[in-house]
C-alpha cells in the first residue's frame, strides 16, 4: 500500500512537472523593423490539405512573410490547388539518392527563400492569424536561433477525443530546458522557425538529408553548434489533424514511435513508467491525477473529459503501438513515409 502510494505520487509529480512548461507566458512581436520570414511548405500528395493551409497562412498578421510551396513529385492535384492561391509554388527536382523527400523539398525551398528567418511547416497544419507574430516575438525575446512549437489537436474523429494522455506522453518524455548535451530533445517538424544564419551554420537540410527525424536532428545540430534552441510554451500557434482514419493513425504512430524510441533516454523511460504507475492503480492520488489530466489535456487539443476515464486505455494503446514499432525494427521492415520506403538508419 505504501509502495503504491509512493509510485502514484511520483507519477503525479512527473505529470505536473513535465507539463508546467506549457503554461509559461509567451510574448507578441515588438520590434521597430519587421524581418522577412520565408514560410516553406514541403508537400507531397496533399491536395485536400494544401488549400486550407495556404488560406490560413495568408491571414497571418503583424509580420512580413513570403510563402513558398515546394511540391515534391506529387501524383495528385497538389500543385494545381496551390497555384490557385497567391503564393510561390515550386516543383522540386527529382529527389537525389540518399535524400528523404521532405528534407529535399525543404532544402530546395530554402535555396530560393529571401527571408532572414525560415518557418518550415506541414500541409496538415492550420495557423492562427497572430501565430507567426507570437512565434517570432518569442524567438527574439529568448534570443534563440531555433524554436519549435507543439500543436493543438483538432480531434475531428470522436475516438481521438479520448486520447488526451496518449498525445501528452511524448511531451512528458521531453526534457526542459533544451540544452547542449541533453539526451531528451523534443522538436516537431510541423513548426520549426529558424534564423537563416543558424540554418546555414548547421549545414541546412543537406546535413539532415538522410534523417527520418529531421526535426530532432535540426534541434540537435543547433545545440551542438552552441546556438540556442527553445520550445514555444503554448499550443496556441496552429492546429493539426494528423490522421483522418484509425488505420492512418495506427500506421503513422508506429512510424513516429519507432523512430522516436531511438531518441528516448533512460530517464524519460523511467518517468513514463511512473505515469503508468499513476493510472494503473486506484488511490486518492490517482483521482488528483485524473482531474489534473482533464485540465491540462484541454490545452493541447479538443480532448473530451470522458477521455480522462479512459487514461489506462491510452497507456495500453501507447504500449501496443510502441511494441509494434519495436517488432518492425527487429524485422528490419522499411519505414514508409508519403508512399516512399526508407531504410531505418
Amino acid at each position: 500500500m505504501i509502495l503504491n502510494l509512493l509510485l502514484s505520487t511520483a507519477g503525479l509529480f512527473v505529470l505536473i512537472i513535465r507539463t508546467r512548461s506549457w503554461r509559461r507566458h509567451a510574448t507578441n512581436l515588438n520590434v521597430k523593423k519587421l524581418p522577412l520570414v520565408s514560410i516553406i511548405v514541403p508537400c507531397r500528395n496533399e491536395e485536400h490539405n494544401i488549400g486550407p493551409l495556404l488560406q490560413s497562412l495568408q491571414r497571418l498578421s503583424g509580420v512580413q512573410a513570403e510563402i513558398l510551396v515546394v511540391d515534391d513529385s506529387s501524383t495528385d492535384k497538389t500543385f494545381e490547388v496551390a497555384a490557385r492561391e497567391n503564393v510561390r509554388v515550386l516543383k522540386a527536382p527529382p529527389k537525389p539518392e540518399g535524400w528523404v523527400g521532405k528534407s529535399w523539398a525543404c532544402a530546395y525551398g530554402a535555396q530560393l527563400a529571401q527571408g532572414d528567418y525560415f518557418l518550415f511547416t506541414d500541409a496538415d497544419t492550420r495557423h492562427r492569424p497572430d501565430s507567426l507574430s507570437q512565434a517570432l516575438g518569442f524567438l527574439l525575446q529568448e534570443k534563440a536561433d531555433l524554436i519549435s512549437a507543439p500543436p493543438h489537436h483538432r480531434c475531428l474523429n470522436w475516438w481521438e477525443q479520448g486520447l488526451g494522455l496518449f498525445h501528452l506522453l511524448p511531451l512528458i518524455a521531453a526534457g526542459f530546458p533544451q540544452s547542449k548535451g541533453t539526451s531528451r530533445i523534443y522538436a516537431i517538424g510541423q513548426y520549426l522557425l529558424i534564423s537563416k544564419a543558424a540554418y546555414n551554420s548547421i549545414g541546412g537540410h543537406e546535413a539532415l538529408r538522410s534523417s527520418l527525424t529531421e526535426d530532432i536532428d535540426m534541434a540537435k545540430g543547433v545545440l551542438e553548434k552552441g546556438l540556442k534552441y527553445r520550445i514555444f510554451p503554448k499550443t496556441s500557434l496552429y492546429e493539426v489533424q494528423m490522421y483522418d482514419t484509425a488505420k492512418e493513425f495506427w500506421r503513422g504512430w508506429i512510424r513516429l514511435l519507432r523512430l522516436g524510441m531511438k531518441k528516448v533516454s533512460f530517464a524519460a523511460f523511467l518517468e513514463i513508467t511512473l505515469v503508468y504507475c499513476l493510472f494503473f492503480q486506484f488511490t486518492w492520488i490517482t483521482i488528483v491525477g485524473l482531474l489534473f489530466l482533464g485540465f491540462i489535456q484541454r490545452q493541447h487539443g479538443r480532448f473530451s473529459w470522458w477521455g480522462v476515464l479512459l487514461a489506462p486505455l491510452s497507456l495500453i494503446l501507447f504500449a501496443v503501438i510502441s511494441m509494434a514499432g519495436v517488432l518492425e525494427t527487429l524485422r528490419k521492415k522499411k519505414v514508409t513515409w508519403q508512399e516512399r520506403d526508407y531504410v531505418e538508419a
